[in-house]
């Protein structure tokens, strides 16, 4: 069976963490092993884990020495394994959902189909914190990727991702500074750069699970958010800028313009990406590019 690391952020999570816990461990059809990133937690979150190592030997756990917030406790978990080769793929875990038994095993066998240096991502149930399912989901289950849909918007939900060995390598090869939302990071490097793949699956195999305490929730508002201004260390343009800089020598030279004028968005630049980017987002894109809101 296939080995997958799965990498779960927790910070005060003692309220839903052994639900997350026992639907990781009742995989089917992968060998699991468990790192679990704690970002300073002050209920029992920690005896939880410590419980679980009682009993399963598949279960680490890493501490940081400061809270580091979602994004760089994902980024960072997953730096520890830049020089590590003994996992045959590396998937994302939040702390509150539930998974079901062939979330894993579906992601592995779509990566295998698409091709070395992969990164997947999946549809997602929305559920309520009961995990009461009302027929909703992330996206539409009619749902078809479009080339530029990951620069227009972040549909790339963290907790569904999965990546080969090959991806994780390309994802750890530069370290981004000051980045927000660890995902989109990583669909702009499997969208746009050489030799990267990125695979989108309308099924979903998680509940995701809403409730008060949601640092990322289902998405709402989007034309409100479209003009609201972010600081400019949580912009896109932001993300685009470093993505640039990191990984200009590699990004695919059919979108090397693009991400270019993403990084530099002067007046000039955002008029030509009005005309050329296209997607299914595209629209609150360019309401974005005409506002600079992006």
């Amino acid at each position: 069976m296939k080995k997958v690391c799965v990498i779960l952020a927790t910070y005060n999570a003692e309220k839903y963490l052994q639900t997350q816990l026992d639907s990781i461990f009742a995989q089917k059809d992968v060998e699991v092993f468990v790192h679990v990133t704690d970002d300073g937690s002050t209920d029992g979150t920690l005896d939880i884990i410590k419980n679980y190592q009682k009993t399963h030997s598949n279960i680490s756990v890493h501490i940081n020495s400061k809270n580091k917030n979602f994004t760089y406790n994902f980024l960072d978990a997953l730096f520890r394994f830049k020089d590590e080769n003994k996992f045959d793929f590396y998937a994302f875990a939040d702390q509150d959902d539930y998974w079901l038994p062939t979330k894993l095993v579906s992601a592995v066998k779509k990566i295998e189909e698409t091709g070395n240096c992969t990164l997947y991502c999946s549809n997602l149930k929305i559920v309520d914190e009961n995990l009461n399912y009302n027929n909703r989901d992330m996206l539409s289950k009619k749902f078809i990727n479009k080339h530029y849909d990951a620069i227009c918007k972040n549909f790339v939900t963290g907790c569904t991702v999965v990546m080969d060995n090959e991806f994780k390598n390309l994802a750890t090869k530069f370290y981004p500074e000051n980045i927000y939302l660890h995902d989109y990071w990583l669909a702009l490097i499997a969208n746009y750069c050489q030799g990267a793949n990125f695979v989108y699956d309308n099924n979903a195999y998680i509940l995701y699970r809403q409730h008060g305490n949601n640092q990322i929730g289902e998405g709402k508002g989007l034309i409100k958010k479209a003009f609201k201004q972010k600081p400019k260390q949580k912009s896109t343009k932001r993300l685009c800028e470093e993505f640039y800089k990191l990984y200009g020598n590699i990004i695919k030279h059919q979108d090397k313009e693009i991400i270019e004028m993403l990084s530099n968005l002067n007046f000039k630049n955002r008029v030509k990406l009005f005309f050329k980017v296209k997607g299914n987002y595209s629209k609150i894109f360019k309401v974005k590019m005409l506002l600079n809101k992006y």
